[in-house]
């Protein structure tokens, strides 16, 4: 797939065509393990600030904030379509482990119980 070069201030017109882009420290790619996630990063892959799902064709944000920098990248890379989700970054990092929204959501309901059972709730 062709990678574009984009300014940062047209890049939200690629992102929301889900297309493989590249602009002044921010990027955006399908992920190579998973090509059903969508994911924009700013500065490196240690801070994935949007993940797309196109199977549940929908959007996820990174709620964390990181520096004055990458809140400006946040702001000119968010998605038009609405955000369903805001996940931290080690959320947002199991997520893109897990491959999918669905697979994240099993993974987490099976975290809650572990966990509540070793709370003896």
């Amino acid at each position: 797939m062709k990678t574009i070069r984009s300014s940062n201030k047209n890049i939200d017109e690629h992102i929301n065509n889900l297309e493989v882009v590249r602009g002044s420290n921010i990027f955006a790619e399908y992920t190579p393990r998973n090509s059903n996630l969508y994911v924009v990063y700013s500065y490196g892959y240690h801070f994935p600030m949007y993940v797309y799902d196109t199977r549940s064709e929908m959007w996820f944000a990174n709620s964390d904030r990181y520096s004055v920098s990458t809140s400006k990248h946040q702001s000119q890379a968010r998605p038009s379509q609405p955000i369903e989700l805001d996940l931290t970054t080690d959320e947002m990092m199991t997520f893109l482990r897990m491959g999918s929204y669905k697979e994240w959501t099993i993974h987490k309901a099976q975290m809650d119980t572990v966990d509540t059972f070793r709370q003896g709730v």
